[in-house]
């Protein structure tokens, strides 16, 4: 009989070790994903500090046109 109750608390104290382990398993795995979502939130925000969206065209050759100013100013501005 003291072999039966012997069997019983290892096979209990292997049940509750392996439950353990599963739940600290399982809290690691839950840290790694909260961990890389954080990242990944952190990636995109940095991401769109430096993006400006410019409604208009960039500017070509040297940017000054005299059919850009009116009459009295044509050319001021001109290099």
């Amino acid at each position: 009989m003291a072999t039966s109750e012997t069997s019983n608390k290892d096979a209990s104290a292997d049940v509750s070790d392996i439950k353990r382990k599963l739940a600290w398993r399982m809290g690691f795995a839950g840290l790694m994903i909260v961990a890389l979502l954080g990242g990944l939130a952190l990636f995109d925000y940095m991401g769109e500090q430096g993006v400006t969206e410019s409604s208009a065209p960039p500017p070509t050759g040297s940017g000054c046109q005299k059919s850009d100013y009116p009459a009295g100013n044509a050319g001021r501005n001109c290099a």
